[in-house]
């Protein structure tokens, strides 16, 4: 941490100091921590952002968040990046009235925003309690991800686990995250999320360096038509269908016998049963399972004509935006591709049947045919 109490119950900052004016604060006086009031060190070197730290058996709750030299470090790295840019930046303000203490909190035109750069992984239920917190006192939240965290598969794909998920934001109806790379001095914007299964999403990568980026451009990606997004979803049916898995997990295996015992087999699927809904990324099952069960359970019973009923089912979704509606969602993506009417807000007639296929070379021709039609109307 940046900030401890001395002996006069005073603020102090190591980073105002030379090096040897530190040498002399180490040795002549004692620190303490803001939040346990348990002694701190000094720590500073020629290659070391100074901060205060914990001694080893701390049981405070910020040395239990692990923060590390590398997040003191890029901790200071935004304080500077955002203080050239004119910014009402204070470091580590304990906000009493939630009695938490962000890394940064910035203010302009009385608008407060509470900047965490989380580099351990956490709990995810944490994200939240801290998340909620910052929006129960009118504080915008936004968390940035060290560079460690983000675990990139090729150009167009992101790795993630729930704990990466609930630091996801929604700028123009695009979900997005925030990586900043403290060695390089970079930030990395993840955005156009789609997932692709539970555990990764395809998403395009920019990185800037901090020099040639300001601050409001975080909330303003850059969009393309991400027309390689069309060509991996497409691969990636065909995997499924033509690659059997052995080793699924048990939320696949009730799938496959849910189908089973209705004589289906899940290679077989609809093409609309794997379709790229945009919410589905906070889920923890797979495209194809909850689709396919949709539209096994409440839209195949209906003839053409009827009014489609099925239960409200809220996702979890971005920090910034209130839950998504999963399945009204997979209805106006239904709705581009033909098979429903919209008759108002909340009510969709069944325009056309949808059946299983018969056979693999029906079942690519027709994902080729859909996801064409996808790119078609830009859905992304």
């Amino acid at each position: 941490m940046f900030h401890a109490y001395d002996k006069s119950g005073k603020l102090t900052a190591l980073y105002q100091y030379s090096f040897s004016a530190l040498e002399k604060q180490r040795k002549t006086s004692s620190f303490y921590c803001p939040v346990c009031k348990e002694t701190l060190m000094i720590r500073a070197g020629q290659k070391i952002t100074p901060h205060f730290a914990h001694f080893p058996t701390s049981t405070c709750e910020v040395n239990q968040r692990g923060e590390s030299e590398y997040h003191e470090t890029g901790k200071l790295l935004l304080y500077q990046w955002l203080y050239r840019q004119g910014y009402e930046i204070e470091v580590e303000p304990f906000l009493s009235e939630i009695n938490q203490r962000p890394d940064l909190l910035l203010t302009h035109n009385k608008k407060k925003i509470a900047i965490e750069l989380q580099c351990a992984t956490i709990p995810p239920d944490d994200v939240l309690k801290r998340t909620a917190g910052f929006q129960e006192a009118g504080i915008f939240p936004l968390w940035i991800l060290g560079r460690n965290q983000l675990k990139q598969k090729g150009r167009y794909i992101i790795q993630h686990e729930q704990f990466h998920k609930s630091m996801v934001y929604l700028f123009q109806k695009q979900y997005c995250m925030y990586f900043l790379d403290v060695n390089a001095q970079a930030m990395t914007t993840v955005h156009q999320l789609n997932s692709s299964s539970v555990r990764s999403s395809f998403a395009s990568f920019q990185t800037f360096p901090l020099q040639t980026i300001r601050f409001p451009q975080l909330f303003k990606p850059s969009l393309s038509s991400f027309h390689p997004f069309y060509s991996m979803w497409e691969k990636q049916q065909y995997q499924f269908r033509t690659h059997y898995r052995k080793r699924v997990g048990s939320i696949e295996r009730q799938w496959r016998q849910f189908l089973y015992l209705k004589g289906l087999h899940f290679s077989l699927i609809p093409s609309v049963c794997y379709l790229p809904v945009k919410s589905q990324l906070f889920l923890s099952e797979a495209p194809y399972v909850w689709q396919t069960r949709f539209i096994l359970q409440h839209y195949m019973p209906k003839a053409n004509g009827d009014v489609i009923t099925f239960p409200k089912r809220s996702v979890e979704s971005a920090v910034n935006s209130t839950s998504s509606l999963l399945y009204n969602e997979y209805m106006e993506l239904l709705q581009q591709l033909g098979y429903v009417n919209r008759t108002t807000q909340q009510e969709w007639v069944k325009g056309h049947d949808i059946h299983f296929h018969d056979h693999i070379d029906q079942a690519v021709a027709e994902d080729r045919r859909v996801v064409n039609e996808l790119k078609l109307h830009n859905y992304l």
